[in-house]
């Protein structure tokens, strides 16, 4: 699931009363330097500050009034302010500095009366600054007051670390930075799509919208202001959008939220399975040496629904994570464990954002879910993401001393995601199969010990991703029902041109946030291209009529010729992830319904070991609900070997790929 916010900040900073206080009480030496707003230096986002604020500049006048050295006692201590004015001085010195060999002289004082407004102002402004006192209780009072003010802002706002780990539970405050909208950004991003939302309004009242007749008005026009946000020709630089997709809402209302670290493996053999199994789905012949990531410390939330309270209740205080688990597993009242992987295009988005999802499937199974924190691209790129799902699912297996949870049956296990997470559990999926494959009994080595590595009681995906090159006719089909942004937007090579910004490009720089370019063809990375899926556990993949439909529907196809019990459904007219972003539409309700019936039956039928969920392809009408049944040789025409020779095509021939609608 994707999702877009743009912030827009404007104008510089006054300097406050409390860095005024450390101001000299006379000014004999002041300089005026008048900055052109054109030629001000805009620095980036690791870069020093805007002049406006590292020189206290003041928008409306564009003056800077710099005081000279020999004001300042010999017991003054320089300022924040003061060390980022001398820090930045070297680029302005010639110009400013009276002290300075290489600057001009200050010019003489005029000797006939100041006439002239502007300057009438500057000597009263001169002249209040020269009476001003630092012993004023009350100026003293009111400055401390606004620097207190100043610093509390301030460490609401840190700067956001790179997200190339998963982020640790014990400094939830690396999430304060998002946990406040700005009013100003949010007008600024509403103000100018008016004319868009009028005519949206207009087109569908009118009956003019190719979507009308399915959607709702409401509907309408939030699909609309998304795309706007979203399929953006430039889009917004990664950095910028994961800051804004970690922002943590909170925990509130009828949820349980138990935030658990997942230690890293004590060997190196967990890690080394996923990079076998990698290089044994390489031709021998096409071999090469590819960036190897590390296994470290992840981290995951466990969620359970909390009945009985109001929706905005808050978080009983003085409860540990311990008593929030014992609380949550008292209202779980079947065996139904979800491991959830979340979506976000593999660079954005995190447990928290997926809170009131995983909560309702535990509502509705009246089970538990463990959410996973993985790491991000394009700071880890793959196998990262898969590495940190291997490890949490042997960490809900074979949990190591300490942990919250007792281990857990496989057979009670249902693996779940949306968009990229349902790419990573399918990925997680084949991973394990291929494993039980190469080591008889599926017997590995995890934490020093020998343990088996069981397959979970089923999959569940909503919105898969299973092919990253887009090489799928639905990509471009589709476009007009979905938000997602289509190939053709970004010629020639049809992926999207970030702009530059401290995490992109990466070095060595590549073409994909996810994966380097050697391994995007890579049966791990995209799942439709993994052929064999023999022993696969009960399926169940939903999607909307969206840009990824035709790959939901090959693998579909796929499983059931290989003898997997696969569940489909089909949403007319529905976008990517719709039942996560639009709770008011019935098919929404209906697609949660289908999720967490199909979790409970698959969870039934393991340990009964028979039964579980029926074999089954539907098309779900938007509006009506009405059910039309689809057979399974008519999902999808492609062969895998189509799939593959169409990857190829996709990334060879890029944009004209998509233009030709694949017939390359």
């Amino acid at each position: 699931m994707s999702e877009a916010v743009v912030l827009l900040q404007t104008g510089g900073e006054q300097l406050s009363n409390a860095q005024q206080s450390k101001t000299p009480s006379t000014i004999t030496n002041a300089v005026t330097l008048v900055v052109d707003e054109k030629q001000r230096p805009q620095a980036s986002a690791d870069g020093p500050p805007r002049w406006s604020t590292a020189l206290g500049l003041k928008r409306k006048s564009r003056s800077i009034h710099l005081r000279s050295k020999d004001d300042c006692c010999s017991t003054h201590k320089p300022s924040g302010y003061d060390q980022l004015v001398e820090k930045h001085r070297p680029d302005v010195a010639a110009v400013t500095s009276p002290t300075s060999p290489t600057a001009p002289s200050p010019s003489p004082a005029p000797d006939f009366p100041l006439k002239s407004k502007t300057n009438t102002l500057k000597k009263d402004l001169n002249l209040k600054r020269a009476s001003w006192s630092p012993s004023s209780t009350y100026s003293s009072a009111l400055a401390a007051k606004k620097d207190k003010k100043q610093k509390e802002k301030k460490q609401q706002y840190p700067r956001l670390t790179r997200p190339d780990r998963p982020i640790s539970v014990d400094d939830p405050s690396i999430f304060a930075p998002f946990t406040m909208d700005s009013p100003v950004g949010l007008l600024l991003t509403l103000v100018p799509r008016i004319p868009l939302v009028g005519k949206t309004v207009a087109w569908h009242t009118l009956g003019f919208s190719q979507t009308s007749p399915y959607w709702d008005l409401r509907t309408e026009v939030a699909i609309t202001m998304i795309r706007s946000l979203v399929a953006k020709a430039l889009p917004d630089p990664i950095f910028m959008s994961q800051r804004i997709s970690l922002r943590d809402p909170g925990i509130r209302g009828r949820m349980w939220i138990a935030k658990v670290p997942i230690p890293a493996p004590t060997g190196p053999e967990t890690r080394q399975y996923v990079v076998d199994m990698i290089n044994a789905m390489i031709p021998p012949d096409e071999q090469f040496d590819w960036e190897v990531p590390t296994l470290p410390a992840a981290s995951a939330e466990w969620t359970g629904y909390r009945a009985g309270v109001a929706f905005d209740a808050p978080v009983p205080p003085n409860m540990s994570e311990a008593d929030k688990y014992a609380a949550m597993m008292k209202e779980a009242t079947s065996p139904v464990t979800v491991f959830y992987v979340h979506g976000g295009a593999m660079y954005l988005m995190d447990p928290a954002t997926h809170r009131p999802t995983c909560a309702r499937i535990a509502k509705q199974t009246k089970g538990r879910v463990l959410s996973l924190r993985y790491r991000l691209a394009p700071q880890s790129p793959f196998p990262a993401q898969l590495m940190d799902c291997f490890l949490g699912y042997l960490y809900l297996l074979y949990p190591p001393p300490g942990s919250l949870h007792e281990p857990v049956d496989p057979k009670t296990v249902v693996m779940c995601g949306d968009s990229a997470g349902a790419n990573l559990v399918t990925a997680l999926t084949a991973l394990i199969l291929q494993i039980r494959r190469t080591y008889p009994g599926g017997m590995i080595m995890h934490n020093g010990q020998l343990v088996e590595l069981p397959l979970p009681a089923g999959l569940a995906v909503n919105s898969p991703w299973l092919d990253i090159t887009h090489s799928f006719p639905s990509v471009v089909s589709n476009r007009e029902f979905d938000y997602l942004p289509t190939p053709l937007l970004y010629p020639p090579t049809g992926v999207a041109p970030f702009p530059k910004d401290s995490v992109w490009p990466t070095t060595p720089p590549r073409q994909r946030v996810y994966v380097e370019d050697r391994l995007r063809l890579h049966p791990l990375v995209n799942p439709a291209a993994f052929e064999d899926w023999t022993g696969c556990p009960p399926t169940l993949i939903m999607c909307g009529q969206e840009l990824l439909t035709d790959e939901a529907r090959f693998f579909a196809a796929h499983l059931a010729r290989q003898g997997t019990v696969v569940r489909f459904e089909e949403y007319q007219a529905m976008p990517h992830c719709f039942a996560q972003l639009m709770d008011w539409l019935p098919v929404g309700a209906r697609c949660f319904s289908t999720w967490s019936k199909f979790i409970s039956e698959a969870v039934e039928g393991a340990q009964r070991g028979w039964g579980g969920p029926l074999m089954r392809a539907t098309r779900v009408a938007a509006k009506t609900l009405k059910e039309e049944e689809i057979a399974f040789e008519d999902l999808s025409r492609f062969t895998h070997a189509d799939v593959v020779e169409r990857m190829n095509g996709a990334v060879d021939f890029c944009a004209t790929f998509h233009q030709l609608r694949g017939r390359l």
